[in-house]
């Protein structure tokens, strides 16, 4: 099932104060302005599974949230690890964090791992480990996966990971 959590940045020191407050209700966490702590009409308001605060290192965020996408995936599934956000927001450090957590419990004997780096950049999907650059097709199977015909690439070991997060940066 998918899962929508929030991994807040530390602002930087010349910043103003956040004009945005973590608040719980039940088992979600809401984003809320932080001038009002009721929504009203006009006022933003964004809910999330999870709000992982600056303080939470990429070890916190994989344990919550990638851990049990590689169990899934060790069981047969197909699983993705998907940020988004805007320029600067730290999807790449936030990547490349979860990458790592997540080899060190599938590059195991007997688990074959194979990995696509695409890029989804104003609605459209591009392979980022080929020079072409062309706009990919998404497919939905039969049984509802969605798959994307970017290049799948077989990783042995952590080193190889590493060679192909640098290529697609």
């Amino acid at each position: 099932a998918a899962r929508n959590p929030l991994r807040l940045r530390r602002k930087a020191p010349q910043t103003a104060a956040s004009a945005w407050e973590v608040q719980q209700n039940g088992d979600q966490s809401q984003l809320v302005q932080a001038d009002t702590q009721v929504p009203v009409p006009g006022r933003q308001l964004f809910t999330f599974d999870t709000i992982f605060e600056p303080s939470d290192d990429t070890e916190t965020v994989y344990q919550q949230m990638g851990r049990r996408l590689v169990q899934a995936v060790t069981s047969g599934r197909h699983g993705t690890l998907f940020c988004y956000g805007q320029t600067g927001a730290g999807k790449t450090y936030t990547m490349q964090g979860l990458v790592a957590h997540a080899m060190k419990d599938l590059l195991v004997p007997g688990v074959e791992v194979t990995a696509q780096y695409v890029e989804i950049y104003n609605e459209q999907v591009r392979d980022l480990l080929t020079s072409d650059m062309k706009v990919l097709q998404l497919r939905e199977g039969k049984d509802g996966d969605v798959n994307v015909n970017a290049k799948q690439h077989a990783i042995a070991s952590m080193a190889n990971m590493d060679t192909l997060m640098r290529l697609g940066n």
